[in-house]
């Protein structure tokens, strides 16, 4: 009864509930896969790809055999940029199931996020030789597309599955985009709006004209298609999302922030949401409630990089020590878990800056404009740089950022920073 009624919380969209009950249920047989992969798509519902990849990992251990779980355990290795790590796992499937239709192409698509070409074909062939799906007829059109194959074959292909499929995303992002490396922009655009108006009672499809649309900038065209998807799919949060994007690309924040609102009214665990409507807080000035929301994911996603820095550079922002020391250590633990993200890399130097350690504060600026130099790291950089003593380098870092930027807030801070420093010996004109 209590997996009977979390399936339904999770088609009505309550998570929380459908949680709850399957929590209850664990309680009582934890070593249950399904209950596992039942809790994962809990937090794939809510956007917590860390906790959804655990739960699946949970459940094919407990169940070799749970192929669903085993697939979507492979995928998201995939979207993790792990192909080896899909296959890898796709190599332990039991052998009843190595040669299934789908478990050859979830296996093609780690070879073609691996850049395995050749493999790849061996793989499609194999699979095309059991029967043409619509995964495989995608497959063999990007590999023609990649390796040099006419775009006309590689359509024909695409047209096939979307035949089987009017509403596979991916085949029709390939057919799009098929044009597109022939320069054909304007084809590109209408062949999406010619599959979504054959559909137009497909959420996914409108999302995707809708995504499509806002890229080239046609807002109200984008609005209109959201708005279809929400219509065909009342309770969906992608669309919301999308809607929330074009309210915020129009200036109406107040819209945005009641969408957002919306959302977490529904599902008060859902991550994207929380993000969002703490960027719309900053936006609006008020760094509290930004707070606030980032606080929330960190209640349910500990250690969510995006989170992390966003609070570890809103306490830094604030001065307090307390705050201070706080701050860097959720600045911290953001870098540990992405290394090579620059703006990790500014945050954690913003901190230590604020702290007056200078040099710890120079090489996290330095590592963050060698990665990505942005205007804002350059006016860090040229704080510290003064703060430190080094005019010479300061005043490069500045006048090379205003070049790039002059009319950021930084701007103005760093000007005032640096004529306030007093020149060290070695380093005056």
């Amino acid at each position: 009864a209590l997996v009977q009624r979390a399936e339904l919380s999770i088609g009505s969209h309550k998570y929380d509930d459908a949680e709850r009950d399957l929590n209850s249920v664990l309680q009582l047989e934890p070593d249950s896969a399904p209950m596992h992969y039942l809790l994962g798509k809990v937090h794939q519902a809510r956007g917590q790809a860390l906790s959804y990849r655990q739960e699946l990992s949970r459940a094919v251990e407990l169940d070799p055999f749970l192929l669903n779980a085993r697939l979507e355990l492979a995928q998201s290795f995939i979207a993790g940029h792990d192909p080896k790590g899909a296959l890898d796992l796709l190599d332990a499937t039991p052998t009843l199931q190595k040669t299934m239709p789908a478990v050859i192409a979830q296996r093609n698509w780690a070879r073609w996020a691996g850049g395995d070409m050749d493999q790849m074909r061996k793989g499609i062939d194999a699979g095309l030789a059991k029967g043409r799906s619509t995964d495989l007829l995608l497959q063999d059109a990007l590999w023609k597309l990649r390796t040099g194959g006419s775009p006309a074959a590689a359509r024909a292909l695409l047209v096939e599955a979307l035949k089987i499929d009017p509403t596979d995303i991916r085949a029709l992002s390939a057919l799009q985009q098929s044009y597109e490396l022939q320069k054909q922009t304007a084809q590109a655009v209408g062949i999406v709006k010619e599959y979504a108006a054959r559909v137009p009672q497909s959420a996914p499809v409108q999302d995707f004209l809708g995504s499509l649309l806002l890229s080239r900038g046609d807002r109200a065209g984008a609005r209109a298609a959201f708005q279809a998807a929400k219509a065909d799919a009342p309770h969906s949060v992608q669309a919301d999302l999308a809607l929330v994007q074009v309210d915020v690309a129009d200036g109406k924040l107040d819209d945005a922030q009641r969408r957002l609102q919306g959302v977490l009214s529904a599902d008060p665990g859902n991550t994207t949401a929380h993000l969002w409507l703490s960027n719309i807080e900053i936006a609006k000035g008020d760094h509290r409630k930004a707070s606030e929301q980032l606080r929330a994911v960190l209640v349910t996603e500990p250690d969510n990089p995006q989170a992390l820095n966003n609070l570890a550079y809103l306490l830094a922002e604030n001065g307090n020590r307390n705050q201070l020391t706080e701050a860097l250590k959720y600045a911290q633990r953001a870098k540990e878990l992405a290394p090579d993200t620059p703006a990790y890399s500014d945050t954690l130097g913003w901190v230590l800056y604020q702290q007056g350690l200078y040099a710890s504060a120079i090489r996290e600026f330095e590592s963050a404009t060698a990665r990505r130099p942005d205007a804002v790291s350059k006016y860090h950089l040229a704080m510290a740089y003064a703060k430190a003593g080094d005019g010479s380098r300061a005043r490069a870092e500045l006048e090379a950022a205003l070049k790039q930027n002059a009319t950021i807030p930084e701007a103005s801070q760093a000007k005032q920073v640096l004529g306030a420093a007093p020149p060290a010996a070695g380093n005056a004109r």
